[in-house]
């Protein structure tokens, strides 16, 4: 189980984490407000009331080994910096940060933030399933548990039909297209004899769940 922090919980950063969750994720959540600890303690695995402008208390709480950590922080610029930096100086090898313009996004990069996020692009089931699911190329949530997705060929797959796959019957999926990336040309509703050649792109319908039961089976 992937080990998650999400820092803030605003808007974003609750939605995210109850995202991060469904998608099997085990979150742990972090904010100076005592009241909005208290509204999504029974819906994570651990919530806890902390200033993350303090590095003291970061350290306390954040082992380096976790496996994200996503700011999400409303409103103070200085507060997302410090977090940022007290992450890194921790130990935590990839940290996401919720950013307000671009020259904040800069200042992230440069202390060794992996991604930076912008609220009205990025929604919060999107980026759940990129941070459990990092092998697909892009993520869009439709209605209730589905989604459609892009997906990098796995070398196991070059070389073999559609048929000889069978990924609808072992994960409950749906090719919809297939498209090669240095043509752009996208074939739709390939048939089974259809042979997935090297630097194509599957375009994939499922259940996320069965989603991210395939990402899984690949290195």
């Amino acid at each position: 189980m992937k080990q998650v922090c999400v820092i803030g919980l605003g808007r974003f950063g609750s939605n995210l984490a109850k995202a991060l969750v469904k998608v099997d994720c085990e979150v742990l959540a972090i904010d100076k407000d005592e009241n909005k600890v208290a509204e999504i303690r029974d819906l994570v695995h651990h919530a806890v009331v902390a200033d993350v402008r303090s590095y003291n208390e970061l350290e306390k709480i954040i082992r380096p080994d976790v496996d994200e950590a996503i700011i999400s922080l409303g409103g103070s610029v200085e507060a997302s910096i410090l977090a940022a930096f007290h992450l890194k100086r921790i130990g935590v090898s990839s940290v996401r940060a919720k950013v307000f313009d671009d020259d904040h996004a800069q200042i992230l990069k440069l202390i060794g933030v992996s991604e930076t996020i912008f609220p009205e692009r990025d929604t919060a089931d999107r980026l759940a399933s990129k941070i459990v699911m990092p092998s697909f190329i892009d993520f869009l949530p439709i209605s209730g548990d589905y989604g459609v997705v892009e997906l990098a060929v796995p070398e196991d797959f070059i070389g073999k039909t559609l048929q000889e796959l069978d990924l609808r019957q072992d994960y409950h999926i749906l090719i919809i297209a297939v498209k090669d990336i240095k043509s752009d040309n996208v074939s739709f509703l390939p048939g089974g004899s259809y042979k997935i050649l090297k630097g194509t792109v599957l375009i994939i319908v499922g259940r996320i769940d069965d989603l991210n039961k395939l990402t899984k089976k690949q290195p």
